[in-house]
């Protein structure tokens, strides 16, 4: 390392780094906003406009070898990218990809999702808020966006509670105790029964009259010389990637309002606060902390030269904390106006479900807020294990 990295280290898959990043991050923007960790391989961008420039910049910073520290990424199949893994696509694939698929996330789409998005919030809210107490991500926060987007897939709904137990069995990991990728064998095993019962789910699709959802849009690429195996592919990764995430963003949210019961009291009061909130959770506790891309040339920043093929790891996490960009980063405040989120990405790969999360988001907490009260966390908390992901898999609540 040389003089600039000598006084920082940082190692995203240390436990603890993990559970609180934020002093590491502080110090990258500071000290060391080019990163180089030599033993482990990889660089590191903190500061807000350089992260946002690099995820622009897709020509020079590609996802298709892997976005992950982990290679969790490689999970989804063979192939450089693997077959569907569409965040790892550039153009012309991936402008093929998404043009088929984003219009269930334009306004006019979301508009037409939202009475069943509140819908399936209203069945699982009913099924608990008279206990008095729960642990929110097991009864809801996980259910909500599974049972949301095995929707807006077309997933038979007699199909939505396996597929759902599958996809977070697949989604399991443990840095703890296991060597990278930290995946356990039953996650393995659930992850490959998943990808069966959804190659099933969209070969019997062949054989029915067209649909206008988002497996019956991804069949239709059949014309445009898609394989089954990369549409089966994709709908693995747009499942994995539409589901997760908003159950990190509606933990988190409520995690933060717990310990912030004056701006919970303004969001019971004035709803309309809400959407405001929701970008501040979004902000102050992003839930995808990191992806990492590959350079494809030398790329010279900060009077160094990060070779071609280099892994470089963008830290949304650190840029949603940049002094650079938000006043008083470490403080929570829905009431903040500062714009320039880097949560969802920038640029051809800006998170295409991003609309969808944001409105699940906005739905659970309109309903929750006032059911919920002056709820309190009864328990120990658990951040999710996934090397990028900021979430809690467990938030014990009590409410009266």
């Amino acid at each position: 390392m040389n003089e600039l990295t000598a006084s920082v280290t940082f190692d995203p898959i240390d436990m603890a780094t993990h559970e609180d990043p934020y002093p590491a991050y502080r110090a990258l923007r500071k000290d060391a906003p080019l990163y180089h960790n030599p033993e482990q391989g990889f660089w590191v961008l903190s500061r807000h406009a350089d992260v946002i420039a690099a995820d622009k910049d897709w020509e020079t910073f590609t996802g298709k070898f892997g976005v992950d520290l982990d290679d969790t990424s490689n999970q989804f199949g063979d192939g450089v990218p693997p077959q569907g893994f569409f965040l790892g696509y550039d153009p012309p694939r991936h402008t093929l990809v998404r043009r088929a698929i984003r219009s269930d996330f334009l306004p006019d789409g979301l508009r037409q999702l939202e009475p069943m998005v509140r819908r399936k919030c209203d069945e699982l809210v009913d099924r608990f808020i008279d206990r008095g107490a729960a642990d929110i991500a097991e009864v809801f926060a996980i259910s909500f966006p599974d049972l949301v987007f095995a929707d807006v897939l077309g997933i038979p709904e007699a199909e939505h509670e396996k597929v759902s137990r599958l996809l977070r069995t697949a989604l399991l990991r443990d840095i703890v105790n296991l060597p990278a990728p930290f995946i356990p064998a039953e996650s393995l095993r659930a992850g490959a029964e998943l990808r069966e019962e959804l190659k099933r789910i969209v070969m019997d699709r062949r054989s029915q009259a067209p649909r206008d959802d988002l497996i019956g849009k991804l069949v239709a690429l059949s014309a445009s010389g898609v394989s089954d195996e990369e549409i089966v592919g994709t709908v693995f990764f747009v499942f994995t990637a539409g589901t997760e995430e908003v159950t990190g963003l509606i933990t988190n949210a409520l995690h933060l309002l717990a310990g912030h019961p004056d701006q919970r009291a303004e969001l019971i009061a004035d709803p309309g606060l809400i959407p405001g909130a929701v970008e501040e959770v979004l902000r102050y506790e992003t839930i995808v902390q990191h992806l990492v891309k590959s350079t494809t040339r030398p790329v010279e920043l900060y009077d160094r030269v990060v070779p071609e093929g280099a892994r470089v790891v963008l830290l949304y996490g650190s840029a949603n904390r940049d002094e650079r960009v938000f006043a008083d980063p470490d403080r929570f405040d829905i009431t903040r106006r500062e714009r320039g989120l880097a949560s969802f990405g920038a640029g051809i790969h800006t998170c295409l479900g991003a609309p969808l999360a944001r409105l699940e988001a906005r739905v659970a907490l309109e309903t929750l807020l006032p059911k919920l009260g002056d709820y309190q966390v009864s328990g120990d908390i658990e951040w999710s294990q996934r090397v990028n992901f900021r979430g809690l898999r467990r938030l014990p609540l009590a409410w009266s």
